[in-house]
């Protein structure tokens, strides 16, 4: 991150120097787990401080945004300059609202661009970016999971390709240059049992309606079962590695994908979801030592397991989709927001023991599918989400960007999640009025 720093800012300076100035600029970094930073500005001497390498970075790009830099969207034509004074003095940046602040790359239409939305994100504080993909929930055969584009072309079974498989070590190389981590998966917890298996082992699937039913997730009180997911999972992890947080959630689905066979009897979706998220939490802490994987608490596993625990390895994953985003998810007033989601939340906090290493939201300000191709601004909601979800003790929040194509036009939502994210006291008004004129 340092070496990122300094590159930075020769190339961006570069682009506009008359050669006319003269002067410094020394960068340091100490070693805490905060990316907070100090920027000492002298008349010929600017000193950057970071508590971390990851925040001396975000001291280069503060100091070139307050001296006219800005970045609108991805990519060459994305970047802005008009320029601005900085004055003599101390600016100190300490006490970021969100720790972990994540963009979320869903879907082909961005993963293809990755390297210039992984420098867009980085250059606009982001500090972690999570590639997620969406399989289809039913795999058909035995066969490993595509290594390359022609083995996915040749894959009969529909599996979609996975940048990740192409482009994984140069993903990780560069998060590492920028100081971010990484976070991988998706809807893949249905792919780790074999459906052609249902003949031989139908013990395996769930019952529905009184029979077995070899479509969606599994039995998780069947020993077969858990011993296949466990299988399915190793293959997995081997195949993507380089990720901090793995996702292998259950399938997307309202209801009806979870057992009703005797021994699950009185396991609600949570507990049934997290028993399997617990098993293949043990194949993780094998596979990948210090890695985590995700608890999904969505649609019908919103509310808190009431006999389950989590691994130690397994984090939360709170993810409220049909929210209302008219009001704050905290708001009091909002009867959808509070009593449908931040009191289930609550719960999960509990359940986590209100560790902040281990609470992560999954929230859908740039999400194209939910808002229907409308990019929209969420000017005020982003800033109370980010107080109420900061109060809470959550150290890392997601902003999910899907599309079956870019965003026509800039991606101010995602902009201003990041700095948001930062800091919920920002002036809407002037962020807004800067971010337009830029663009």
């Amino acid at each position: 991150p340092l070496a990122r720093a300094e590159s930075e800012l020769r190339a961006h300076v570069a682009r506009f120097n008359r050669g006319t100035a003269r002067g410094s600029i020394v960068i340091e970094a100490g070693d805490a787990v905060n990316d907070n930073f100090t920027v000492s500005v002298g008349s010929d001497r600017v000193v950057l401080r970071g508590s971390n390498p990851r925040g001396a970075l975000n001291a280069a790009y503060w100091l070139l945004e307050a001296v006219g830099f800005l970045w609108v969207e991805p990519g060459e034509r994305g970047l802005c300059y008009q320029q601005r004074s900085l004055p003599e003095g101390e600016y100190v940046h300490a006490g970021v609202a969100i720790s972990r602040r994540t963009l979320i790359l869903g879907g082909d239409a961005y993963h293809n661009d990755w390297p210039d939305w992984l420098a867009w994100a980085s250059r606009n504080r982001y500090n972690d970016l999570f590639f997620h993909d969406t399989p289809p929930s039913i795999r058909r055969d035995a066969r490993p999971f595509p290594a390359t584009r022609e083995d996915y072309l040749a894959d009969n079974a529909g599996w979609m390709f996975e940048r990740w498989a192409a482009d994984g070590a140069a993903i990780a190389e560069a998060a590492a240059a920028n100081g971010m981590t990484l976070q991988f998966g998706g809807h893949h917890l249905p792919a780790f049992i074999r459906r052609d298996a249902f003949e031989d082992h139908p013990e395996w699937f769930p019952v529905r309606k009184g029979r077995r039913d070899p479509r969606y997730n599994l039995c998780p009180t069947c020993p077969g079962a858990l011993d296949e997911l466990r299988r399915g999972a190793e293959e997995f992890f081997s195949r993507y590695s380089g990720a901090d947080v793995y996702h292998a959630w259950a399938d997307d689905i309202w209801g009806g994908g979870w057992c009703s066979c005797e021994s699950c009897d009185g396991l609600s979706p949570s507990d049934q979801a997290l028993i399997a998220t617990n098993a293949v939490a043990e194949v993780l802490a094998r596979v990948r030592p210090g890695a985590r994987i995700a608890h999904l608490a969505y649609h019908d596993t919103l509310k808190p397991p009431e006999k389950t625990l989590p691994a130690d390895n397994v984090t939360l994953l709170f993810a409220p989709r049909e929210r209302c985003y008219a009001h704050g998810i905290a708001d009091e007033r909002c009867t959808k927001n509070h009593d449908e989601y931040w009191e289930p939340f609550n719960g999960l906090l509990d359940l986590f023991g209100h560790d902040p290493a281990r609470i992560q939201v999954f929230e859908y300000y740039s999400d194209a599918i939910l808002f229907k191709g409308l990019a929209p601004t969420h000017l005020a909601v982003l800033p109370l989400d980010a107080a109420a979800y900061a109060s809470a003790g959550v150290s890392n929040l997601q902003n999910l960007m899907v599309a079956n194509r870019p965003w026509i036009g800039t991606p101010w939502h995602a902009w201003w999640t990041a700095r948001c994210l930062w800091s919920p006291q920002l002036s809407m008004a002037a962020e807004l009025a800067r971010f337009c004129d830029a663009a």
